[in-house]
């Protein structure tokens, strides 16, 4: 089984209430991670905000971070593997990676 790691970008918050910008994708990809997790699948969503231990503790991302800066974000691992960046899966990357493909 494929385990997909997504790392996103700070969020911006006010009032205690935060929001990714104006990012149209971030309730896209709320209900799918939460509905391939509910399914079974192994998921994580990884913000910098409220996790940046993942960023640190993950060499991948830190050595990409450190060479390219926080512009890459989001990054989609899968298997540990950087498949994508700098926007956030579609239904069917998802669906492609979840039956084993990467590339």
């Amino acid at each position: 089984m494929a385990k997909i790691e997504i790392f996103e970008p700070e969020l911006t918050c006010i009032d205690g209430v935060c929001q990714m910008g104006e990012n149209a994708d971030l309730a896209r990809i709320n209900d799918m991670v939460a509905s391939f997790a509910d399914d079974g699948w192994d998921i994580v969503r990884h913000n910098l905000t409220m996790d940046p231990n993942a960023f640190v503790e993950n060499r991948t991302i830190g050595t990409l971070l450190v060479e390219k800066g926080n512009s890459v974000l989001p990054v989609t691992l899968v298997n540990g593997k950087i498949v994508k960046m700098r926007e956030y899966p579609s239904a069917l990357e998802f669906v492609k990676w979840f039956s084993g493909g990467t590339e």
